[in-house]
């Protein structure tokens, strides 16, 4: 029903309203969709009328208020305008005249399926269309599983199929809202379209490491990526044994860490040097270092102002205690120098020292590592300097 008198002419229409009407018909162009409707019902020719109607224009006077007032010359009425302004599916400005209707479908996504089903391959097109009446004119939107698709709002869907994730319901929400906001009436639901995607093959597109070092103790991570529908399942495996409980892609072993068969400790500390300065916190940082590694477990060895040949005596019997399942730490305080690597002088070093006169980290190494222990740290705490010449 309209608001005003359906016999009234346009020229009638209250000021409020025949402004309102203007401003819908100027939107989006919408005085062009009524201004070929009319021109279809009057066999005119479009171009010609569409030119008339924009003619003589200004701030006051619009393309709309020269098609309105064209249509008050022809006798057009109210009536006559819902009705043109319905036909043409403007309702948006069937609405500025008349008072408003609940929404009815008149078109589900589902009419002219045979099931409500659809399977489609990747990649093709996913189009759906519904279409429904009302005044105000309906809105739509467009979910999936009941979830509301981003920028879906028209009454036709049109998607491409790039996921698994896209399989499952398809239907759409249908409102009516006023220009203030307000909601008319109740939401209506489309029935329902269900989307089914073709059978994908198993494509693994990341292989776990084909071989992986660690040491014995450590944890460790692998996984595979795979694609296909349905979605592919996992299942690990150890040397051909089923691995209970991983049916992730992601495999993550926390490795049973042993234990250290022994904690033993030698510092070295050289202070008094017979050709060099004498130092004066050696002794001291080490027994500060003896007293942590004690309250940790180690047993310390601690020797103090050793020659060369001492320190290398003392670093054998150190390295042959030094076997499998061991933890084992070296520290050295006193002098030293620089030279690709760094070296360590004993009490006797001459005053012109060669690499000859001391022990390089190469070489402590290599001593201490050859029965291959659990662990080894070595500490070198000793200056940088460069050997004269």
């Amino acid at each position: 029903m309209a608001k005003i008198d359906e016999d009234m002419s346009l020229d009638h229409i209250p000021p409020a309203i025949y402004k309102e009407l203007v401003n819908e018909l100027n939107k989006n162009s919408n005085w062009q969709v009524l201004a070929y409707h009319v021109a279809e019902e009057l066999e005119y020719q479009w171009n010609s009328w569409l030119q008339s109607l924009e003619q003589n224009i200004s701030t006051t006077k619009t393309p709309a208020d020269n098609l309105l007032f064209e249509l008050n010359v022809k006798m057009c009425t109210v009536g006559i305008l819902c009705t043109l302004l319905r036909d043409c599916e403007l309702g948006s400005v069937l609405s500025v005249l008349h008072h408003p209707e609940p929404s009815i479908i008149v078109k589900h996504p589902s009419d002219g399926m045979e099931c409500k089903s659809l399977k489609i391959p990747f990649g093709q097109h996913l189009y759906l269309s519904c279409k429904a009446t009302g005044i105000p004119p309906p809105s739509y939107q467009w979910c999936h599983n009941n979830i509301e698709l981003q920028g879906q709002q028209s009454h036709e869907l049109d998607i491409i199929i790039n996921s698994c994730n896209q399989a499952g319901e398809y239907n759409c929400k249908i409102s009516q809202v006023t220009k203030d906001g307000k909601a008319v009436n109740s939401v209506l639901l489309t029935k329902s379209v269900f989307v089914d995607i073709s059978h994908i093959p198993v494509v693994i597109q990341q292989q776990p490491s084909t071989f992986l070092e660690i040491k014995e103790g450590e944890d460790f991570t692998i996984k595979c990526i795979a694609q296909g529908h349905p979605k592919p399942c996992y299942q690990w495996f150890r040397d051909n044994t089923r691995l209970e409980g991983e049916t992730s892609n992601v495999l993550h072993m926390d490795l049973p860490r042993e234990k250290a068969s022994a904690k033993i400790a030698l510092i070295i500390a050289n202070d008094d040097y017979e050709n060099h300065k004498c130092l004066e916190t050696p002794k001291n940082d080490a027994a500060k270092i003896s007293n942590l590694l004690k309250e940790i477990g180690f047993k310390v060895i601690c020797l103090v102002n050793l020659s060369l040949e001492q320190m290398r005596n003392a670093m054998k019997v150190f390295s042959e205690v030094l076997t499998e399942g061991v933890y084992g730490l070296f520290y050295y305080a006193g002098h030293g120098f620089k030279m690709q690597e760094s070296y360590m002088l004993a009490i006797d070093a001459p005053a012109s020292y060669l690499r000859k006169d001391a022990i390089c980290e190469s070489e402590l190494l290599a001593m201490l590592l050859q029965n291959d222990p659990t662990l080894l740290v070595a500490i070198l705490d000793m200056c940088q300097t460069v050997p004269p010449k």
